[in-house]
Parts: C-alpha cells; sequence; structure tokens
C-alpha cells in the first residue's frame, strides 16, 4: 500500500554531540536520491528508509 503525498516525508536530524546526521525518508523521490549517489539505507521498513550521513554533508540552499 502506497503511502499518500503527505505522508511522504522526509526529515533531517542532528545535534551537537554527534558527527553524523540522520535522515529519515518516506519519499520514494528523495530515497532513490540518496541511492544514486550511493548510500546504503542503515535501515528500511516498508517504504520508509533510514540512512547515516556526516553532518558536514548537510547543507541548505535558500532560493530567491
Amino acid at each position: 500500500m502506497s503511502l499518500c503525498l503527505s505522508e511522504q516525508e522526509t526529515i533531517i536530524r542532528f545535534d551537537e554531540s554527534c558527527r553524523t546526521a540522520l535522515i529519515y525518508t518516506a519519499s520514494p523521490k528523495f530515497k532513490a536520491k540518496l541511492e544514486k549517489i550511493g548510500l546504503k539505507p542503515k535501515r528500511e521498513v516498508g517504504e520508509s528508509a533510514w540512512f547515516s550521513v556526516p553532518k558536514k554533508a548537510v547543507s541548505l540552499k535558500i532560493g530567491k
């Protein structure tokens, strides 16, 4: 059973005590992007996946 669009969320979580960030996604598109750049899920449940990345790899780009 596929998730509705509002359930296909992605959450990036990190804190100051750790050097890694945890990415949780239930979005098939975002999961595919992460896998395309070579990341492997640490855990998968149904359509959801958790990835671990170096915190340095997380950046924000603010549009115009």
